[in-house]
């Protein structure tokens, strides 16, 4: 998960193949977090093709410039949360029920349902389950607590997963118990910028999730933060800021 501060990009690496979800905001035609950061990191990594790109909706703080990835990388393929306003793109709707493996690594889209319309474009992301080797990961967009209880119903166990990106970025307005104690994430990531004006995450929230012995993890504290598969074990996850220590950075404080 890389630091875009009050946004969202995450992205997966395997053997054969690379999946992009969310590339932060866009600023101005001249900065955004896809020219100062996604884009970077991928071309650090040797990263020529990204084989799906997942927007999980059309919020600027997860959607930004991502057309621009096109400019520099080959895009195989466009899935949206809401994708009406990119049809001419070819941008293809995420819709509950498709699933795919690359390099024995599983991909399941669990929400949105085919069948029902939200009026809020939060409610209409796409949620990623991402599990290899018994270790699945949870890509929740900016889901909020109505759709957290229609999946808890309708999914039950299938949400429990190791690493959780939290839905919303840590609002009053999703992470209910019920979802909560479902997903019993051992990590719940929280990607939000440096005193932003929406104060996420909440406090409270952190706490419900630390109620069920989650460990929890703020971007704009550890910097971009690497998880690791590796022979069937999730290990100790990597924070960037820890890493590359610098003398002006004071230790951040959670307040």
């Amino acid at each position: 998960m890389l630091d875009v501060g009050q946004g969202l990009a995450i992205v997966v690496i395997s053997r054969e193949h690379v999946l992009v979800y969310d590339v932060g905001a866009k600023f101005s035609d001249d900065f955004s977090m896809v020219t100062a950061v996604v884009q970077p990191f991928l071309l650090q990594r040797g990263v020529e093709t990204i084989n799906t790109l997942v927007i999980s909706h059309n919020d600027n703080d997860h959607a930004g410039n991502w057309l621009s990835l096109r400019d520099q990388f080959t895009v195989d393929q466009v899935m949206m949360g809401d994708p009406l306003p990119y049809q001419q793109y070819g941008v293809l709707p995420c819709l509950a029920g498709q699933q795919w493996q690359w390099d024995g690594i599983d991909y399941a889209v669990l929400h949105p349902q085919t069948d029902t319309t939200y009026a809020r474009s939060n409610n209409r992301s796409c949620v990623l389950k991402i599990s290899s080797q018994q270790i699945g990961f949870l890509l929740a967009g900016d889901i909020e607590q109505s759709v957290e209880t229609l999946m808890v119903h309708n999914l039950g166990p299938q949400l429990a997963s190791n690493v959780l990106i939290a839905p919303h970025h840590g609002s009053h307005s999703s992470s209910s118990w019920p979802w909560v104690k479902s997903v019993a994430a051992e990590y719940v990531v929280f990607s939000s910028g440096y005193r932003n004006q929406f104060s996420h995450p909440r406090p409270d929230i952190q706490q419900r999730y630390q109620q069920v012995d989650s460990n929890t993890l703020i971007s704009h504290q550890t910097g971009a933060l690497t998880f690791t598969v590796r022979q069937g074990k999730l290990l100790i996850p990597s924070a960037y800021r820890q890493q590359r220590r610098r003398y002006w950075l004071a230790p951040v404080d959670s307040d």
